[in-house]
């Protein structure tokens, strides 16, 4: 079944503390298209968005995906990674604008590839990269003549990993990286045309991508060259995956946060340019603003042993 959320989203405090007034901008009439909709936050805003009155388009992955939001939303299944994928999701928009104006692109798809620098192959670097930048990219250059004819929104969903960049999880990072520096760019180059451009930060949340973190990490190290790996021994990866998986339990937030950032992005009158979605995500910003060599203590290895004895250098 759906998920139900609560009807009204928007307490006074929340829409003055965005400047505006007692209001919210109308969705009658307007389209929003959300990538990464076959789970987590992207399904859960779908289902926000048009029980707020949207016209959604829900871009996923998988045919279950949209088998689950067919009643929901105009759905297209497509790989943002390749040409094809891209142009498919541009037809069903267009079709969905039929008559109506596109307000809102919600970039929200997104992958990990967890390992170490020293034996993650680049080619999972492209892979990463693709999806989570370049496909924003893309999507952004075609519909953006359209979004500026509207005065519309542009939400970005970056993380905390556009933040901080942590160990074991370089491909990721990277990525959420030069999506922010993107919607920096575009944010300033947008505003003389009414243009809103919002980067959201989730911390962990209690997704599928969040929860599996630890397990794709493992898989990874397992599959990784031996010689690559020589300097951490398989007890070492065991230990470390379960006490990040612990950890991951322990920190994971309601994902509700994060859907009701993406809301609030397209319907309040004013946005900020950054929104920290959770309460992690404050540390996280913290940790940022902290000297190197502090940060660096904080995120080093934390089973320890790593390194020691020996005569060469790690990564």
């Amino acid at each position: 079944s759906l998920m139900s959320f609560p009807s009204n989203i928007f307490d006074e405090k929340t829409v003055k503390a965005a400047g505006g007034g007692a209001s919210v901008i109308p969705s009658a009439d307007k389209v929003v298209l959300c990538t990464g909709c076959d789970s987590g936050f992207g399904r859960s805003a779908v289902c926000q968005l048009a029980g707020l009155g949207f016209t959604v388009v829900a871009a996923c992955y998988t045919a279950a995906g949209a088998k689950f939001l067919s009643g929901v939303a105009s759905t297209v299944i497509a790989d943002l990674t390749t040409e094809r994928g891209l142009k498919e999701v541009m037809a069903v928009t267009s079709k969905a604008c039929f008559e109506r104006d596109l307000w809102g692109i919600v970039n929200n798809a997104g992958m990990c590839h967890p390992g170490n620098v020293e034996w993650t192959r680049p080619d999972a670097y492209k892979r990463v990269m693709a999806l989570n930048f370049h496909a924003p990219v893309g999507i952004i250059h075609d519909l953006l003549p359209h979004i500026k004819k509207s005065r519309g929104r542009i939400v970005n969903v970056t993380s905390v990993c556009g933040i901080v960049s942590s160990p074991s999880n370089s491909t990721y990072c990277s990525s959420k990286f030069a999506l922010e520096a993107l919607s920096d760019s575009l944010r300033v180059e947008m505003m003389p045309f009414g243009v809103g451009v919002v980067v959201l930060e989730p911390t962990t949340m209690k997704t599928p991508l969040g929860m599996g973190w630890s397990d794709m990490w493992k898989k990874n190290y397992d599959e990784a060259d031996p010689l690559r790996k020589s300097h951490h021994p398989a007890e070492w990866a065991d230990k470390f995956h379960d006490k990040v998986s612990s950890d991951l339990v322990a920190a994971g937030e309601n994902p509700f946060i994060t859907v009701k950032e993406i809301a609030n992005a397209l319907v309040l009158p004013v946005q900020k340019a950054r929104v920290l979605c959770g309460v992690g995500a404050k540390g996280y910003r913290i940790l940022g603003m902290m000297p190197d060599k502090w940060r660096d203590a904080i995120l080093k290895d934390p089973i320890g042993g790593i390194g020691k004895g020996d005569e060469s250098p790690l990564c």
